[in-house]
């Protein structure tokens, strides 16, 4: 089983190599798209917490989060993985730094 995430746009282009892909196993049922649902501020919260269990974040942080991506699964994970990176927030923290 391979499992991929892509953005629909993406697959515009001709030279994406996911579009052979798909095309060619698409008709034979051997594949199978599920679009991504956009997740509410409250699923956010959840998703910190199961990233993050030894933090206890304020709800803002979830609020935030949920206003700067819309709920857009993929750009939450990029955003997280942003302000982990920029040093922001990170494990064991209990507030996320001036955000």
């Amino acid at each position: 089983m391979i499992i991929g995430t892509y953005m629909p746009a993406d697959l515009m282009s001709a030279q994406h190599p996911l579009k052979a892909v798909k095309q060619e196993l698409q008709p034979r049922r051997l594949c199978e798209e599920l679009p991504l649902r956009f997740l509410s501020e409250q699923m956010v919260a959840d998703y910190l917490a199961a990233r993050f269990p030894a933090n206890r974040f304020p709800h803002d942080l979830a609020r935030l989060i949920h206003q700067r991506t819309d709920g857009n699964p993929l750009f939450i994970i990029n955003l997280i993985d942003y302000f982990l990176a920029k040093d922001l927030i990170g494990e064991g923290t209990s507030q996320a730094r001036c955000l």
